[in-house]
């Protein structure tokens, strides 16, 4: 196991599916060290204080170490561990990529296409992860931890692990205030032993990743009112289109512009997308905006206004009623619906697509999720649920208008 993949296991939370909340620079950094570390173990480089030294230039067949000794190889000149630990953090994304990938191959970690990972059941029935020799070690936390608070002497990569964790800020992360000031003397000792370690030290205390980067922003896109109702897709009122039209012409930051009030700011398109999958728990919440969405349909703790752990632990609860193998012991049962639904379909004609699509979906899940043929209410059910949308999501409508006489008969 490479330390990238340690890392990552010592900074995962079971219980929200994700990691610590450490800033990603910082993260990249860590995992640049790590990669760093692997190369100068598998005698590829050379380090001191000052300088990186190419030591034998052959691919080690790792896709995680060979993109940075491949760089390194190509460098003319000698640089810092500091310089490549900066160079390296720049594919810090590809680099936990491919770290989770193998967890998950090993069964260590399960995959949850929103973004989560959690540990596999036998990982965590036995508390131990198998290691890529095949005979089981210890569980890294426990490890670490016996360590730093029990004084057991470290093996040298619980050494390097420490001082990765420790200059991304890990362990102010991950223990409270008491614990901390407790490991403290010892985190401090074994994180300054590893030279690449306090090479990391150096670049995220050198580092102004803000003011580094202010060079580059570029001032939010504007768009008014009349440039919105000018789009061909408001016409239509296919909302999503809209903004993907707006995020195709003025990129995926811009602000909406309404008289007599605050802008709006809309995020859209396929990088936005990527970057909440990969980040938005940490800076996005939902619950605000749901809650009185929720009150509409007298629920509470509905899935997409829980943030966080509430978030993660209710996936995992609906998981097996949502399963794929559940659904492949009912696939004569779903064929049946999509077939029923397409019985009167004609040769050579054409439908629209979104509301086709949604008659299809709802032919499928009402029956197989509640028991109740919905079709015949569909449409109406759907026009309330739009406006409570537009009411309390978006908030361009105000609350009297669900209470109107023709929305009062939906509800």
């Amino acid at each position: 196991m490479r330390f990238p993949e340690e890392l990552l296991l010592l900074l995962h939370v079971d219980e929200s599916g994700y990691f610590l909340p450490i800033p990603p620079w910082k993260m990249s950094f860590a995992l640049a060290g790590g990669v760093l570390m692997e190369l100068s173990l598998e005698n590829r480089i050379d380090s001191d204080l000052e300088s990186i030294m190419l030591t034998d230039p052959t691919p080690t067949g790792d896709e995680m170490l060979d993109p940075a000794l491949e760089e390194i190889a190509r460098s003319e000149q000698v640089h810092s561990p500091e310089y490549w630990v900066e160079r390296i953090a720049q594919h810090g994304e590809e680099i936990i990529d491919t770290a989770i990938d193998r967890l998950v191959a090993r069964g260590i970690f399960e995959s949850d296409e929103a973004g989560y990972w959690s540990l596999a059941h036998k990982v965590t029935r036995t508390g131990r992860y198998p290691l890529v020799d095949g005979w089981a070690g210890e569980e890294i936390k426990g490890r670490i931890f016996r360590v730093l608070f029990d004084d057991e002497i470290p093996e040298p990569r619980d050494v390097a692990i420490i001082g990765l964790v420790h200059y991304c800020d890990g362990f102010r992360a991950m223990l409270d205030a008491d614990e901390y000031e407790l490991a403290e003397t010892n985190i401090e000792l074994y994180s300054g032993m590893d030279l690449i370690a306090r090479a990391i030290a150096l670049a995220v205390r050198s580092s102004r990743p803000l003011r580094r980067r202010s060079r580059l922003t570029k001032r939010i896109p504007d768009v008014s009112l009349l440039d919105l109702l000018r789009t061909r897709q408001a016409r239509t009122g296919n909302l999503p289109a809209l903004f993907a039209e707006l995020a195709d012409e003025h990129g995926p930051v811009f602000q909406l512009r309404v008289p007599f009030a605050k802008p709006f700011i809309f995020l859209a398109g396929p990088q936005i997308n990527h970057w909440v999958n990969r980040h938005g728990r940490m800076y996005l919440r939902a619950r605000d905006y749901f809650a009185d969405f929720e009150k509409v349909y007298g629920a509470a703790g509905v899935l997409p206004a829980l943030d966080g752990t509430d978030h993660f632990r209710l996936r995992k609860a609906m998981a097996p009623a949502y399963s794929r193998r559940r659904l492949q012991s009912q696939a004569d049962d779903l064929f049946g619906h999509i077939r029923g639904y397409m019985a009167d379909w004609k040769v050579g004609e054409s439908y629209p697509a979104r509301h086709m699509c949604r008659r299809m979906i709802n032919a499928q899940i009402s029956p197989m999720s509640v028991s109740v043929d919905s079709q015949d209410i569909f449409v109406v059910l759907l026009e309330y649920k739009v406006r409570a949308l537009i009411v309390f999501m978006l908030q361009l409508l105000h609350a009297f208008t669900l209470k109107s006489p023709g929305m009062k008969r939906r509800a």
